[in-house]
């Protein structure tokens, strides 16, 4: 058990419930994602996806249509997986691996192979000789890492480390997202066996991060390749099997997937975690460093130093390799004792280098191709930096009979993957309906001692390739409490010290009246985060009912009531309904004479209490790392608003002083000059003795005092910059004004409905104005350029707002509406003496006086 993980307590070992929500998209096939509502989407988007790589990380998120990636502070696509270590702060990610030969010793990386580990486990000790920092074992037996901090020595644990770097990331996605990232989906390893991927969890805790799900890197490619594939087979067709190798820097791993339409199921996996790019580097490291030796007589290996630089050297001659076939050189100024070294070779020999390291990755892949047994491979997908070597192209293409695919992005693939997994299990996104069976890369067995009468025994519940998230019960005989140890199963290549998962006391058992032993159940499960648990347990006890009474049978043990048994989408957890039974009952009871009245045997649940016993950090040390890790971000804030400060007075010196020579040189006397460039000098003088480490205050005043003597002049030659456009503009108005009273007077229609006096008001307004403009402009004009302008330009401004102010009061001032006409109301018919003769008409007369009237 790594750094602080200890064996922890816990009644409940249910794991901790995500957010699992799956809408189909709409009909558009071209949208994946689509937000539920604007509400949500501004106050709390935050869908995000981590590659926590070796070497380099990605930040991809999901946006209404697809995913993106999250470019960095440097503009960058990778975030280099390194936390350096100053006297005064931290630096995380580019800034530190920028510095990594300088600060050599308190530059650490290669944090995903420490987490969770014990010093003296055998793969750390394997990893040593790649780290040029101090790792010392912890009192707990757990990893400390030494570095020079705020100078003094100080330790960390890997989890703290590795919980600043994903700080670092949390920063990045917030800066890009503007909105606060809690919520993620972290990739792992295939290998991460419980202990590693609780240490995990505990970093990104420390972080301030939510991980909804751990997600195996392969898992996520193989999403990142099913959701986007448009010509998988339908659902009643065979599925198409494709395989995927991942060649990462330090470990390869493949998996072995089949598609439908909207659905994924992983069949195997196959991972070496001791085989990656880096080993190519340093058998290029090693066959430089004997070169050197008999060449220039000096010791590579002997100096850490020298080695980073000669493994970084031998990493860009290894790229360059994958693309020219002839003879490549590599020279290095300055290498070891003032020395400059040189040296060459080509692929052929390069490959030649390495034949054991080919030999591995063919065996690891026919090692997949074995569990695959009968399956028909239809694809290859390669992926990961190290696919780019032409030779490893060609193994595969040796290995499956067909040339390796490569329409995934080799290096953002797994964030991409990681990114559509969040997305599907936040409720800020509708997804594109699509169901993932991940595997269980070990098998998982619980063993039990000896109790009473039972014997002692153990059960592999879920074997290697299980699918995963998966719940199974296990049925057990017992009269009294007993314990359940869960391990992996041995002979499995475990790269850690340790097989032991947990311990878990099942208590409150006890047989039924007339019994002697209970039916025991229990449920085990792998859920979402590939962590094994016994979520629950209970007993049956047989009762006699009335028929009457027991209308309803008591069902066993719920397992999941809400999630189907089928594969169901992508973080949906499967679950296996039928029980394990592992002891047969036994009862020495003797059968019970009949009942007058009619009864009815019926098991009844009764819920039994479980003691857990597992690997994880003390929720009071993680909160004790969490303040700390608040006050080293305040530092940090602290020295970088100082830096800031001292970069803007340092900015200043050189600005100004270039300028009062240049562009400001019409503008300052030069009696001012010289005062002003004696405090510049000063002040530079100062910045670089006792001003190298300064409060940031200190800064501040100093620049004030400068800017005291240089805006003045900055001022006038801003002003005498924009001054005579101004002047123009107002004057350019006031004719336009002119133009438009002489157009009112004339007695354009445009202008007839203004008021004389509001026209005559606005006119003398405009005189004054014209006064006070040519009065500025003469006086203005009789000023030199150094000296302080009459009127400024933020004057000048005041002024030619007031006025068209006045002026678009009288002259854009609207037309009054005309008034309606009032409708004249219709006249009545005289009545005749005679209606009989209107009568005799029929009514034409009648009409023709209608007419009439309405012509009046």
């Amino acid at each position: 058990m790594g750094g602080v993980l200890q064996r922890q307590k816990s009644e409940d070992f249910s794991q901790r419930t995500t957010r699992q929500k799956v809408v189909p998209s709409a009909s558009d096939t071209e949208q994946f994602f689509h937000f539920t509502s604007s509400e949500t989407t501004s106050r709390n988007m935050s869908v995000v996806g981590i590659d926590l790589g070796n070497q380099s990380s990605y930040i991809a998120t999901a946006r209404a249509g697809g995913i993106e990636m999250i470019l960095n502070d440097y503009s960058m696509r990778d975030t280099p997986t390194y936390v350096a270590f100053t006297s005064k702060s931290r630096s995380i990610g580019v800034a530190a691996r920028n510095n990594l030969i300088a600060n050599l010793n308190s530059t650490i990386f290669n944090l995903k192979r420490l987490l969770g580990r014990d010093f003296q486990d055998p793969f750390v000790q394997r990893e040593l000789k790649y780290l040029p920092f101090t790792l010392q074992e912890a009192p707990d037996g757990g990893i400390g890492i030494k570095v020079s901090y705020l100078g003094k020595d100080q330790w960390f644990n890997p989890e703290q480390v590795c919980a600043m770097f994903l700080g670092k990331l949390k920063e990045i996605s917030e800066a890009d997202l503007k909105v606060t990232v809690t919520d993620c989906v972290i990739s792992v390893p295939i290998y991460y066996t419980d202990v590693e991927r609780r240490a995990l969890l505990a970093a990104a805790q420390i972080a301030g991060l939510n991980v909804l799900k751990l997600m195996n890197d392969t898992t996520a490619v193989a999403l990142s390749y099913g959701l986007y594939a448009t010509d998988l087979p339908d659902a009643d067709q065979p599925p198409r099997t494709v395989v995927f190798l991942d060649v990462g820097y330090a470990t390869t791993q493949l998996v072995a997937a089949s598609f439908n339409r909207g659905k994924l199921k992983v069949l195997a996996t196959a991972v070496d975690p001791h085989l990656g790019g880096r080993d190519l580097d340093y058998a290029l490291v090693e066959h430089f460093a004997k070169e050197f030796k008999d060449k220039y007589k000096i010791d590579v290996l002997g100096s850490k130093r020298a080695t980073i630089r000669l493994r970084d050297e031998c990493e860009k001659l290894k790229k360059l390799m994958s693309s020219i076939a002839n003879e490549i050189p590599l020279n290095i100024e300055c290498f070891m004792n003032d020395k400059d070294v040189s040296g060459r070779l080509k692929r052929e020999d390069f490959e030649n280098l390495v034949p054991d390291y080919f030999q591995r990755t063919e065996q690891k892949i026919r090692e997949l191709l074995d569990a695959l047994k009968d399956v028909k491979v239809d694809r290859v997908e390669v992926i990961g930096g190290g696919i780019r070597i032409p030779a490893i192209k060609a193994l595969v293409k040796k290995v499956f009979a067909m040339e390796p695919a490569t329409s995934l992005n080799s290096d953002e693939a797994v964030a991409r993957g990681c990114a559509i997994q969040c997305a599907i299990l936040s409720p800020t996104l509708k997804v594109k309906e699509f169901s993932v069976t991940d595997v269980c890369p070990y098998g998982i067995e619980l063993r039990w001692p000896q109790t009473g009468s039972s014997p002692a025994g153990a059960l592999e519940v879920f074997p290697r390739n299980h699918a995963s998230p998966f719940s199974k019960i296990v049925t057990l005989n017992r009269s009294e409490p007993f314990t359940l140890e869960a391990s992996y199963a041995a002979n499995q290549n475990i790269p850690i010290n340790a097989l032991w998962i947990g311990t878990f006391k099942i208590n409150d058992v006890k047989p039924s009246l007339g019994e002697t032993s209970a039916k025991v159940r229990i449920k085990s499960r792998v859920g979402l985060n590939g962590l094994f648990s016994l979520t629950n347990a209970y007993r049956e006890e047989i009762v006699m009912v009335e028929e009457d009474a027991a209308a309803v049978q008591i069902q066993p043990m719920e397992v999941d009531e809400q999630t189907p048994k089928t594969d169901g989408p992508v973080g949906v957890e499967r679950s296996d309904s039928t029980t394990m039974d592992v002891d047969q009952p036994t009862s020495g009871g003797t059968a019970s004479s009949p009942e007058k009245a009619k009864t009815k045997r019926q098991a009844k649940q009764i819920e039994l209490k479980i003691d857990s016993e597992f690997p994880e950090y003390p929720q009071q040390k993680v909160q004790e790392f969490i303040e700390q890790e608040n006050e080293m971000r305040s530092q940090d804030r602290a020295e970088k608003e100082k830096a800031d400060s001292r970069n803007a007075l340092e900015e200043y010196i050189y600005e100004i002083r270039g300028k009062i020579g240049g562009d400001y040189s019409d503008y300052v006397t030069e009696t001012d000059r010289e005062k002003l460039s004696a405090l510049l000098t000063q002040a530079e003088d100062w910045l670089y003795s006792d001003g190298e480490d300064q409060a940031k205050s200190v800064y501040s005043e100093k620049l004030k005092n400068l800017q005291a003597h240089g805006q003045p002049i900055a001022f006038r030659y801003r002003d005498a910059q924009e001054r005579p456009a101004l002047f123009q503009e107002m004057a350019h108005y006031m004719q336009m004004t002119r133009k438009a009273a002489d157009a009112y007077r004339a007695g354009e229609e445009k202008y007839s409905h203004l008021e004389s006096k509001d026209v005559e008001q606005m006119m003398k307004t405009l005189d004054e104005k014209q006064r006070w403009l040519d009065e500025k402009m003469n006086s203005q004009a009789k000023k030199s350029q150094h000296e302080d302008p009459v009127v400024s330009v933020a004057d000048l401004k005041k002024e030619k707002t007031a006025l068209e102010k006045t002026v678009n009061a009288v002259l854009n001032k609207p037309k009054p509406k005309p008034t309606p006409k009032k409708a004249e109301p219709p006249k009545q018919e005289t009545k005749t003496k005679q209606d009989g003769d209107v009568n005799q008409n029929n009514g034409e007369n009648a009409n023709e006086d209608v007419s009439m009237d309405n012509q009046d």
